[in-house]
């Protein structure tokens, strides 16, 4: 009895250990990541969803609980409280703005390492760690101090909740996955769905009085959610859908044709940026495990919670308007590197062949932030670190026009880099001012004087572009893969 409380004491121990271990590796990534990404400004809809609200809050000293009707585009509003509270205590800086996220950043990493473990031979779980490090679209997310880290980071820690049974954290990773955003209440309902799926995969002959009580968990969120879109309503006259804002156009539901092409570009996106390598081996070695052994329970778990969610997802978000990014499906990107591991085993071939493979699967996933289209076809800039060479061409950009008798005011451009400094760099600029450029939807191309493109904006049309072609290019700047023109109308002297 003493030597087997012994034994146990000891693997318990050794246990901790190797927890310990990837606890620290994770901790120490994303804290040298986030150090060295300090500087980096807001970019994309992190400018609207983040630094807008955030300053709201921060300006007005919290004195209202409501955005106001040009910031609210129906998502709730606490992401943006909880930046300022930041802001409030360490000073509004961009390095208070990235230290905010780390959190979220940890508990990410430990949430995925947990889920690893469970499906993923321990042999696979430094493979596991390093698919997530170097994750194209998650890496690129977290240094741009974002709000999409903080709803990927709550979705694993919900499904950690789930798999090892710990509903009281699965309720607060709820209620502050559905505080963020609209997104986020859409993955409470796909969490959920893994919450059944789960339950009926350890035990088919569940009760359905056991089963609702584990349910229960999900009520206090739905309460939430209903009080907040309540008073919502009462405050501005919409639930969630602010058809007077720029966005109105992405509520609308679209056509079979529409609906069949998001379908193609969920697609697109789940392969895009190098991770086709990856779906390739998978789905090699899921089929050798399902030709020549067997599927194991895990494995079928796992298959289970990650491709029915995302096929309700897919649902979901294919049947509106709105553009389908590549942050959408940050979650399943990480389930289907742990998909991949738990399969490794199948693959019948030799070990340096295997190691072969995750080479490739590595360099594939790092190419991946160079996956730049030719226009007119959208890039993810916001989910690339490619986007950091922006940054750099942009104080070029301003102080090259500073030295012309152009007004920055009267340039148009689009998004996102019609954002004003103050909201991306949190700070004053002596060289523009709250109206940096001039939004190019407001009036025609025509209209214009002088007309800023960049191939990092996705909003030009191509008889835009073909316009554009006729134009004076007045300045040229480069930063590879990054370019910027600024062009002159040639009926500049008629339209003065």
């Amino acid at each position: 009895m003493f030597l087997s409380s012994n034994i146990f004491s000891a693997q318990q121990q050794l246990t901790t250990n190797i927890h310990t271990h990837y606890y620290l590796a994770i901790i120490l990534f994303y804290s040298l990541l986030s150090i060295l990404s300090v500087e980096v400004p807001f970019f994309w809809d992190n400018v609207l969803l983040v630094s807008k609200a955030a300053h709201f809050y921060y300006d007005t000293q919290f004195n209202h609980f409501f955005l106001p009707l040009s910031l609210d585009t129906g998502h709730p509003p606490f992401y943006g409280m909880y930046m300022a509270v930041w802001w409030l205590m360490l000073g509004k800086s961009l390095s208070t703005s990235h230290m905010a996220v780390w959190p979220f950043l940890v508990i990410m990493g430990i949430s995925y390492y947990h889920i690893a473990r469970y499906f993923v031979p321990k042999q696979q779980l430094p493979f596991a760690l390093l698919l997530l490090f170097i994750e194209p679209n998650i890496l690129s997310q977290s240094v741009l101090a974002g709000i999409d880290i903080s709803l990927l980071s709550l979705y694993l820690l919900g499904l950690y909740s789930i798999i090892y049974d710990k509903r009281k954290l699965l309720s607060v990773a709820l209620l502050l996955m559905a505080a963020i955003s609209l997104r986020g209440i859409i993955a409470v309902g796909l969490l959920g769905i893994s919450d059944v799926l789960w339950q009926y995969s350890r035990s088919l002959s569940i009760k359905p009085r056991d089963l609702l009580s584990k349910m229960l968990v999900y009520i206090p969120v739905s309460l939430a959610v209903i009080s907040y879109y309540y008073y919502h309503y009462q405050h501005t006259g919409f639930i969630a859908q602010n058809y007077n804002s720029g966005r109105a156009k992405d509520y609308a539901f679209v056509t079979l044709p529409q609906f069949i092409w998001h379908m193609t570009v969920i697609l697109w996106r789940i392969l895009d940026h190098g991770r086709i390598v990856l779906h390739i081996v998978a789905l090699w070695a899921i089929y050798t495990c399902w030709r020549y052994t067997t599927f194991s329970t895990k494995q079928k778990q796992l298959l289970a919670i990650s491709l029915i969610p995302l096929i309700v997802y897919a649902l979901i978000i294919g049947l509106r308007a709105n553009a389908i990014a590549h942050r959408y499906l940050m979650a399943f990107y990480v389930l289907f590197s742990i998909i991949l591991l738990s399969y490794w085993a199948s693959l019948r071939v030799k070990n340096w062949i295997k190691n072969m493979y995750m080479f490739l699967i590595s360099f594939s996933l790092l190419s991946g932030h160079l996956y730049v289209y030719p226009q007119p076809i959208a890039s993810g800039w916001d989910v690339l670190l490619s986007s950091l060479r922006y940054f750099d061409l942009q104080h070029t950009i301003i102080e090259d026009i500073k030295h012309t008798t152009i007004p920055f005011n009267t340039i148009g451009t689009e998004f996102p880099i019609t954002a004003p400094l103050p909201y991306t760099h949190l700070h004053l600029s002596s060289n523009m001012n709250h109206e940096a450029y001039d939004v190019l939807f407001t009036k025609p191309l025509s209209a214009y004087t002088h007309i800023l493109y960049s191939n990092v904006i996705n909003d030009f049309s191509q008889a835009q572009l073909d316009t554009l072609a006729t134009w004076h290019v007045l300045k040229h700047w480069e930063n590879w893969p990054v370019y910027s023109t600024l062009y002159e109308n040639p009926m500049l002297f008629q339209i003065k």
